[in-house]
């Protein structure tokens, strides 16, 4: 039996939907499927507002006279809809993606601190592209369990060893019951012979 059973992927409108879910939420993890939809909603998004611009842009031209010369301007206005509209959407959307990037880094056991890799130009943004294109860890980490490599029913999740043995007292072992997570009540026949003198 595997250890861990893998969740189907994450599809596109649920993507969307766990995204704005957790909008400004920087805990726990965000497997790749998850990231690279809501990156193509994203980008969707952006290049339907940067095709209006394109296609309601107006060119203005304009003079101004001063003694004795005529001064003639040409420049490119916006169509103040499609202004607003861009304006919605980075101010709207900057949350829900640093989010799921912090998310996305602590499913590969990172921190959200390496999104400061940004910085570094052309290098850091390659290191992070490439941070997010890793597999989920398997089982939990530092952030969590994984939202893609959940453990089976039956299996332990906790590895038991002997206590260190102090002066006067058994070495016992605790267990660990992987349905319900809690510890179970030290056995006593895990002695070790050179103490129970």
């Amino acid at each position: 039996m595997n250890q861990y059973n893998i969740q189907p992927s994450v599809g596109f409108i649920e993507a969307i939907k766990m995204a704005f879910k957790n909008y400004a939420n920087f805990k726990g993890r965000s497997r790749r499927s998850e990231y690279w939809f809501f990156f193509l909603f994203n980008f969707i998004i952006s290049s339907i507002i940067i095709i209006l611009m394109i296609v309601t842009i107006k060119k203005v031209e304009t003079s101004r006279y001063s003694y004795p010369y005529v001064y003639y301007y040409r420049y490119y206005k916006v169509n103040p809809f499609v202004s607003v509209l861009s304006y919605i959407q980075f101010f709207g959307m900057i949350v829900p993606i640093l989010s799921v990037q912090v998310r996305r880094l602590h499913d590969i056991g990172k921190s959200g601190v390496y999104l400061f890799f940004y910085l570094i130009p052309l290098v850091g943004t390659i290191i992070i592209i490439i941070y997010f294109c890793k597999d989920s860890e398997p089982g939990n980490n530092l952030y969590g369990p994984s939202p893609k490599y959940l453990m089976n029913e039956g299996t332990p999740i906790y590895n038991p060893t002997p206590l260190v043995p102090n002066s006067g007292y058994n070495d016992t072992q605790l267990n660990v019951n992987p349905q319900q997570e809690t510890y179970l009540q030290p056995q006593e026949n895990m002695i070790n012979p050179q103490f129970s003198q």
